[in-house]
């Protein structure tokens, strides 16, 4: 056994009473993946082990991202939280209250490159015909697609760039 061996069988031990077969077996029966976003641990890491902090029940492997993730969770929500959390994003109130999706700009919304968009259409709005709401939805639309690295009609994409080139 090699001195690096030796030196993660006695955190294992010391830290969760794992033995390093113990860890390898998780590790398999996870096929060596985060068990919460499925991905591998980065290059030349091992996923970290999670254990429950008031408990000291072992759960499984995380990569750092999720473990770091679920350590703040746990310290400020509780499992009821969560659930509300998960019913806020799949059933949002203002669907409820709209009866459908409202949809507003993409992305971050107080950031200087969107005030800087908003004065391009702004802009783009006073050179030209007042838009419809239906020419809104299309932006909106459009901007959706591009964002999402989709494809879009040469009348979209010359739309898309005169609203960026302000013209």
């Amino acid at each position: 056994m090699t001195p690096q061996e030796k030196a993660r069988a006695k955190r294992l031990m010391d830290c969760f009473l794992l033995t390093v077969a113990q860890w390898d077996a998780l590790n398999t029966f996870q096929r060596g993946l985060c068990f919460l976003c499925g991905r591998q641990p980065p290059a030349g890491k091992r996923l970290a082990t999670d254990h429950n902090h008031a408990t000291a029940e072992i759960r499984g492997l995380l990569c750092p991202f999720c473990n770091r993730l679920l350590g703040k969770v746990e310290r400020f929500w509780s499992v009821e939280i969560l659930q509300k959390v998960i019913d806020y994003l799949t059933n949002p109130p203002a669907r409820i209250v709209f009866g459908h999706p409202h949809i507003g700009y993409p992305g971050r919304v107080t950031t200087k490159k969107h005030r800087k968009m908003l004065r391009k259409l702004a802009k783009q709005t006073a050179n030209t015909a007042k838009r419809t709401l239906s020419d809104a939805e299309r932006i909106h639309d459009i901007v959706q697609r591009f964002r999402k690295n989709c494809t879009y009609s040469i009348d979209e994409k010359q739309l898309l760039k005169s609203i960026i080139n302000g013209s």
